[in-house]
């Protein structure tokens, strides 16, 4: 036996290919002729080795890994069979996929509700303000062209949202009365 090419070490170290072609390479100790011809002489020395007679201690020791690695295979294949017997019983289904109905199948797939979207007023009472629309009024349209005093043409009124704008002429004269009392001072 080689010691620096261990099996284990080439299975695991090496690269895959290589390993292949090392193992491709390894030949047997013996050809098919040799084999024919010593059969049995070889069926004889196990069957002395069975029974117990003396051999040499290096066919022993090989004879020994023999059986281990027997044992252990009949041990695997008894535990299978074993195994295997519990899961007789157990029938196949076999179903085969007819037509299919895609409705009923997207009405399994799919949610059919709209998702539910939650707002703040679900969980806080807000107070709402209404907008209120009022009336607003607007100035006088005056005509500036000529200079004469601002005359009123007409008034219109129009509603606008939160504003109120009032035209009241008597507060506007007090209001430009007060701005000359100011500009006199």
């Amino acid at each position: 036996m080689d010691i620096s090419t261990n099996a284990i070490d080439l299975l695991y170290l090496t690269n895959t290919t290589t390993f292949k072609n090392i193992v491709a390479k390894k030949q047997l100790n013996y050809s098919k002729a040799d084999l024919k011809l010593y059969r049995k002489r070889i069926f004889e020395q196990t069957r002395d080795i069975l029974i117990g007679n003396k051999v040499e201690k290096e066919i022993h020791g090989a004879f020994d890994e023999y059986v281990g690695l027997s044992i252990n295979h009949f041990k695997f294949l008894d535990k299978k069979e074993i195994i295997q017997k519990d899961y007789e019983n157990i029938k196949k289904k076999s179903k085969k996929v007819g037509n299919l109905n895609y409705k009923e199948v997207n009405k399994l797939v799919y949610k059919n509700e709209k998702p539910t979207h939650y707002k703040i007023t679900d969980c806080i009472k807000v107070k709402r303000k209404t907008k209120i629309k009022k009336k607003m009024i607007l100035p006088q349209i005056r005509d500036f062209t000529k200079n004469m005093s601002a005359v009123p043409k007409d008034k219109s009124i129009v509603e606008k949202d939160n504003i109120i704008i009032r035209y009241d002429e008597a507060k506007i004269k007090k209001k430009e009365k007060k701005k000359e009392k100011n500009k006199k001072k």
